[in-house]
């Protein structure tokens, strides 16, 4: 017996001193992936995925992360800057709309934070399929397309605030689209419609606001904020305070 539990430990010893020369292996190959982008100057910065950027004395290729597909910067200065943000759903206002799943709510199904604000028609369940979706602000869009089953159709608007920030707001689950990519829309235009993504939700709008360039699509439930923003907080800013009402369930009805 006591030969068999030696044995066992010696074995032991070996698996755990392999899993850490493995990790150990793994580290230092990450360690020199190089950057994906070099931000030693604007063009550099600007360079495709995947193009040479000089890093040391050498040129080197970075390796593709879809996080940081960003709209260009030609485009950026294009972009119309906006003095007010309003609810995309609801009236062109954002008039008569619930949060019925709001940012960073822990979803333990989902195995994650919930990444945006999922907004309803005030009938809930499928009664607001096929009501417009507006764009929240002045901008442009730069992603149009369905990046995956989960999500559906997708539509991903830049816009620049007051200061010149560049931030974007993403509309998912859409039933159809009402504008093209590169469109440049005003604040309350009509952008598409909500959906179900092809039946596997109740029909609702996960609507998202990022501080950031980028058209990275992500997950609908995360661990890390990374780049987004709490819509809903943020929205308030613009909205007249007093009109919003508090409903017997809890929930808020925004009508201006």
């Amino acid at each position: 017996m006591a030969r068999h539990a030696l044995n066992f430990i010696i074995w032991g010893l070996i698996v755990v001193l392999f899993v850490m020369m493995g990790r150990g292996f793994l580290r230092s190959r990450a360690a020199k992936i190089p950057p994906v982008k070099s931000m030693r100057s604007w063009q550099q910065a600007q360079a495709p995925l995947g193009f040479p950027v000089l890093q040391g004395d050498d040129f080197v290729a970075s390796s593709f992360d879809p996080r940081f597909l960003e709209v260009p910067v030609f485009e950026r200065a294009e972009t119309p800057r906006f003095q007010r943000m309003d609810y995309p759903l609801g009236t062109e206002q954002g008039g008569l709309v619930y949060n019925a799943q709001r940012f960073w709510e822990m979803n333990d199904r989902r195995g994650g934070h919930h990444s945006g604000e999922d907004l309803n028609g005030i009938g809930g369940m499928n009664t607001d399929l096929g009501d417009p979706v507006y764009a929240a602000a002045n901008g442009r869009v730069v992603y149009r397309g369905v990046p995956s089953p989960g999500w559906g159709k997708v539509i991903i608007l830049s816009h620049v605030n007051g200061e010149g920030d560049t931030v974007s707001t993403m509309y998912a689950h859409l039933e159809s689209f009402t504008v093209n990519s590169g469109a440049l829309v005003a604040g309350g235009t009509q952008i598409g419609t909500v959906g179900t993504a092809d039946g596997r939700y109740l029909a609702h709008l996960h609507y998202e606001l990022r501080n950031s360039a980028g058209v990275w699509i992500g997950p609908g439930y995360c661990q890390y904020h990374d780049d987004r923003i709490a819509a809903e907080d943020e929205l308030k800013k613009f909205i007249n305070t007093s009109a919003v009402i508090k409903l017997a369930v809890g929930k808020l009805i925004y009508s201006q």
